[in-house]
């Protein structure tokens, strides 16, 4: 049957002022954003050319430390000195496409892409700032490695050492950061673990800078002796002060996780080439307590800082403040954090597992001071297969000292060290996403066309509105309550039969917990 213009306007008043005069109350709820999962195309895996072999044995993390600056990513597989495996990995994209450009090799040591070359752990630690690379090393110095534009390979350009005998030191190279640019100067930071020289032996964190000219310089030795109250005492390597760090224009934030029953991080800014003595945020901000290992993971942008999975943020005068728990938007019993995330601008990665035991990394945006979950990054094999789900999941995303994840803009780059090959009994590789065009499938529940999580009356009105376009479609697939693959007056037909005449229960993910749609259609949360 025909129907006209007119009698298909009829209906639709009709109907909809029925629903009205039904559930004018719900009708005025608010509603939630709906969160969405990142899934296939959305992540582009990268192996690795040599993967470290399992053997029955498992010693150190493939494809462990990531950084990301612009198109360029650098992955670091410290390997083992069993495997002799230690590379650094250069990625870059062009055309829409990752792929690898280049290894990276520490001349002193002689680091190659081979099994038979030595191992200095070249690639404990990464960090990338426009043209300039960072990696640390489990041998007492870091690498620097420069290239003059974009278009051509990095180059060795400086080792860099602590201003101290190496039996005074240890651990130096654990953690990088850098900072600036060939134009005005580049600032790097180089965490050590101990330092003999300084009371209780614990931590140091050793500034060099590179003026325009390419020559490289140290510049100051920062210390946590006069950090914090007196009463907490002197810093002692069980601490691990300096084993994550965040380095800006002017500010440093240095990660003790071992510090006491809580862990702790301390802030330190330099002024015209001399860094202060710092404070503890947990004397100036919110800080958990009695959790334990705080200040495993740290990152900042601007005057952002995201420190294990809480956002603090800075004004003007220095004054820190905690702005949001993002764990507590993704469970109830709050977030276990893997000890890994990034912060750029007004977007966050935070790896995770929650209350359900599924490992994730969870993107969440921030409006204003607003932080909302936006999507949950999960693994994409690409063709090759786990060797356990458990362990696959269970590594995604986590590094356990190290940074494992990195962003910068909408790329976000992902170890991966259960990505296994059963061909060859290899595994190890790293995810890239572009956040900004992923290929999403949704986390919903069947029919709830507002997303406000419960099936009533009031969504049945939403899916009216939709379909006539009345207003936005909020999420096309909740709006398939019979789930046939398109949106039309047939969801809104099974939807108040289910309600109101014991009609058939919206089909899988159902409507009592929210999951991906089990059916293949078009649909998604993005349309």
């Amino acid at each position: 049957m025909t129907i006209t213009t007119l009698e298909t306007s009829s209906l639709y008043s009709k109907v909809r002022c029925l629903a009205w005069l039904t559930t004018f109350s719900l009708f005025l709820m608010l509603l939630v954003p709906t969160v969405v999962s990142a899934q296939g195309q959305g992540c582009s895996y990268l192996q690795n050319e040599r993967f470290m072999h399992l053997g029955g044995e498992f010693l150190l993390p493939v494809m462990s430390t990531t950084a990301v600056s612009g198109d360029t990513a650098v992955v670091g597989a410290p390997g083992s000195s069993t495997f002799g495996l230690a590379t650094v990995m250069v990625f870059k994209r062009e055309n829409g496409a990752w792929s690898k450009i280049q290894d990276l090799i520490d001349a002193q040591a002689d680091i190659c892409h081979s099994t038979s070359c030595p191992d200095n752990g070249l690639g404990i630690s990464v960090a990338i700032e426009g043209d300039t690379i960072l990696v640390g090393t489990m041998s007492g110095y870091a690498v620097v490695y420069s290239r003059p534009s974009p278009g051509v390979d990095f180059v060795q350009e400086e080792e860099l050492y602590p201003p101290f005998p190496s039996s005074q030191i240890s651990g130096f190279g654990v953690s990088v950061a850098l900072h600036g640019n060939h134009l005005q100067g580049v600032r790097a930071v180089v965490g050590a673990l101990t330092n003999t020289n300084e009371n209780g032996g614990g931590g140091s964190v050793f500034s060099f800078v590179r003026d325009s000219n390419g020559q490289w310089s140290d510049e100051a030795v920062i210390t946590h002796t006069n950090v914090g109250p007196i009463a907490r005492g002197p810093i002692t390597p069980g601490d691990l002060w300096g084993s994550s760090l965040a380095l800006g224009s002017n500010r440093l934030l240095v990660g003790a996780p071992g510090r006491g029953n809580s862990g702790d991080v301390s802030i330190h800014t330099v002024t015209g080439g001399a860094w202060d003595d710092g404070e503890y945020l947990s004397d100036v901000a919110s800080t958990p307590q009695g959790n334990g290992n705080f200040g495993t993971s740290v990152s900042m942008d601007g005057s952002s800082a995201l420190i294990d999975g809480n956002i603090y943020v800075t004004d003007g005068s220095g004054n820190w403040n905690l702005q949001k728990k993002l764990k507590n938007a993704i469970c109830t019993d709050g977030l276990l954090l893997l000890g890994r995330g990034d912060i750029d601008g007004d977007r966050a990665l935070v790896a995770g597992v929650n209350d359900s035991g599924t490992h994730k990394v969870y993107e969440f945006t921030r409006d204003g001071t607003e932080w909302t979950r936006k999507s949950d990054l999960t693994n994409s094999l690409g063709g090759f297969t786990d060797q356990s789900v458990d362990l696959h999941n269970y590594f995604f995303g986590y590094v356990a000292v190290m940074g494992g994840i990195a962003l910068d803009g909408a790329n976000a780059v992902i170890g991966d060290i259960g990505l296994w090959d059963p061909s060859t009994n290899d595994f190890g590789g790293v995810c890239i996403y572009d956040l900004d065009t992923p290929v999403f499938k949704s986390i919903f529940k069947r029919g709830d066309a507002n997303g406000d999580g419960v099936i009533g009356i009031a969504d049945a009105i939403r899916m009216l509105d939709e379909t006539f376009g009345q207003t936005e479609r909020n999420c096309a697939d909740a709006s398939d309550a019979n789930d046939d693959g398109t949106n039309n007056i047939a969801d809104v037909i099974f939807t108040l039969t289910y309600l109101f005449s014991n009609g058939e229960a919206p089909p899988a993910p159902g409507t009592s917990e929210a999951g991906e749609d089990p059916t293949p259609d078009d649909l998604g949360c993005e349309q």
